[in-house]
């Protein structure tokens, strides 16, 4: 059975079949927005990279090999180049969900201000069982402010 390019194309693929300086253009490339017409038919992808000149058509693909194949006009070789590492992580990027942005520590502020105060207090009852230093802190902040 081969391989799906779903299987074969992944994020550690294309680290690992290019080099330092291809992956960080091309990753720089794709997180800019340089890679128009993104297609692909199951086997191959393929996509226009703008560079310093637009390259047409590099395409990266599965097949019978147990690793993607790329092919760029006029180029050759099997690492990937700066070209093929765009088209591959905007293919990637494509197919992931988007991410969640990670909640920011005002975000955990407003959630904590809806809470009640014994939900509060429970909480930090609990914390500063497992926490030595949060239970000395919150000892010495009782005991400072009880005098």
């Amino acid at each position: 059975m081969t391989p799906s390019l779903a299987t074969l194309l992944t994020r550690k693929a294309v680290h690992r079949l290019a080099d330092q300086g291809s992956l960080e253009r091309g990753a720089d490339y794709a997180a800019n927005g340089r890679v128009h017409g993104l297609r692909h038919d199951g086997e191959v992808v393929v996509a226009e990279v703008a560079g310093h000149a637009p390259v047409p058509g590099p395409a990266v693909g599965g097949g019978r090999r147990a690793g993607p194949r790329v092919h760029v006009p006029g180029r050759r070789g099997r690492a990937f180049c700066k070209h093929c590492v765009a088209v591959g992580l905007a293919w990637v990027d494509a197919r992931m969900p988007a991410a969640k942005p990670r909640p920011s520590l005002a975000d955990l502020r407003t959630h904590l201000s809806g809470q009640s105060k014994e939900a509060l207090v429970e909480l930090l009852m609990e914390q500063a069982t497992a926490d030595d230093r949060l239970r000395r802190r919150l000892l010495l902040d009782a005991v400072t402010k009880g005098r």
